[in-house]
């Protein structure tokens, strides 16, 4: 998919460079992930290894959403972009930047827990499986707050704000799943909900910054240079 993708960019009449630099991105995170993925085999399932390979396929899920943004953009004209608060950019990379902090704790939180592997000679992380859960939980609940700010601070029929909306619902049903697996002793099938879940709400997140870029000046009105006033003529002045 990722080879017809280049295919396809290349053979436009105008090419766009940043969609073919998004697809060649794609292609390149496929053959880090696919070395990654020969050494966890190789290591026979090292919690590290595994966490690297799932953090590889989140850097591949990112890039292919940013490529998909942009063809969309390309497909269909963009409205103006309208003059959002100065606060809603720094929001939404604070979402972003927490969602991925998130992602590589809750990476130790499976690495330390019982799902870390198939065989009982796979060694865990060394860590206290409660705590490392509990600060995935707290840096859960600051993604889940910097994500409802920002919800409040867009205006309202934004296309940035309708993103957020559908972020915040992904987020806090995936919130749901976790405490659910967390309580009931890690069964299989929730944690196989709780991953795919994961790989929503990084999209979800890529996806509120890029709206937030794209649909917002993120200058505040005031900030806004104020015109010159014009020169008076040569009839005003007589």
């Amino acid at each position: 998919m990722v080879g017809w993708l280049i295919i396809a960019a290349r053979l436009q009449r105008d090419p766009s460079r940043s969609v073919l630099r998004g697809a060649w991105a794609q292609f390149w995170v496929v053959v880090l992930n696919a070395v990654v993925g020969g050494v966890t085999v190789w290591l026979r399932l090292s919690p590290y290894i595994v966490a690297a390979h799932f953090l590889a396929a989140a850097l591949l899920l990112a890039t292919a959403t940013a490529t998909w943004v942009r063809v969309r953009q390309l497909d269909h004209e963009v409205s103006a972009p309208a003059v959002l608060p100065r606060r809603a950019v720094a929001l939404s990379r604070l979402l972003l930047t927490g969602t991925a902090v998130l992602l590589v704790v809750g990476t130790a939180v499976t690495g330390s827990g019982p799902h870390a592997g198939d065989s009982s000679d796979v060694h865990r992380m060394p860590f206290d499986w409660v705590g490392v859960t509990v600060v995935h939980g707290v840096i859960a609940a600051g993604c889940l707050v910097v994500g409802g700010l920002l919800f409040a601070v867009l205006p309202g029929g934004s296309p940035a704000r309708g993103r957020t909306g559908v972020f915040l619902a992904v987020f806090v049903a995936q919130g749901a799943v976790g405490v659910f697996q967390s309580l009931t002793s890690l069964p299989s099938v929730a944690v196989v909900l709780h991953l795919c879940g994961s790989a929503l709400v990084w999209a979800g997140a890529v996806r509120v910054t890029l709206a937030v870029r794209q649909h917002g000046a993120a200058v505040p009105v005031a900030d806004r240079p104020s015109p010159r006033p014009a020169r008076p003529t040569a009839a005003a002045d007589t």
